[in-house]
């Protein structure tokens, strides 16, 4: 009986899903850093940059709000990643500077589970395990890869708008 309403109940999250597509076109994003950059005061390492720009790009691929470009000139939002760090109590901070035509904005998004003093923060500081918690290191690749989930969030809300401003 009940594998006759399985089918139907397959395309339920599929049609969900379709609906929550980019109507007109996805925004084009360009996320990318500097070569030399000094952030906080410290001097960032280029290696390390150049991997959170292919994290954030990666963790953008599957999107359907977003379309991640090679170049800046296609670009509807750039965003330039200014560096990261270590906060003195533990939380994992990604400096950046995002332009979407007239707005432009720099801020840190804060990853960790003590984190404050942030509009955009995302705490992810422990797994249950056997029903019981469990503290476990956070990685710079998940740090990319809830900015990029907030870069996405960030075109959804401001989709209109940043449409508007297309050239």
């Amino acid at each position: 009986m009940l594998f006759r309403f399985l089918p139907a109940l397959l395309l339920v999250p599929s049609l969900a899903a379709a609906l929550q597509e980019a109507p007109q076109g996805k925004v084009r994003l360009y996320v990318f850093a500097e070569a030399e950059s000094i952030y906080q005061g410290v001097q960032q390492r280029a290696s390390d940059l150049d991997q959170m720009v292919r994290d954030v790009r990666k963790s953008l691929k599957k999107s359907d709000w977003v379309e991640v470009t090679e170049g800046a000139e296609e670009a509807d939002v750039r965003v330039r990643l200014l560096g990261r760090r270590k906060t003195p109590e533990g939380t994992l901070a990604l400096g950046y500077a995002l332009e979407a035509g007239t707005f432009k904005n720099e801020s840190e998004f804060v990853f960790g589970e003590k984190s404050a003093n942030t509009s955009r923060e995302a705490s992810v500081s422990a797994d249950r395990v056997g029903g019981a918690q469990s503290q476990r290191r956070l990685g710079w690749n998940e740090v990319a890869s809830y900015f990029g989930a907030s870069l996405e969030q960030f075109s959804k809300t401001n989709y209109e708008r940043i449409l508007s401003q297309r050239k």
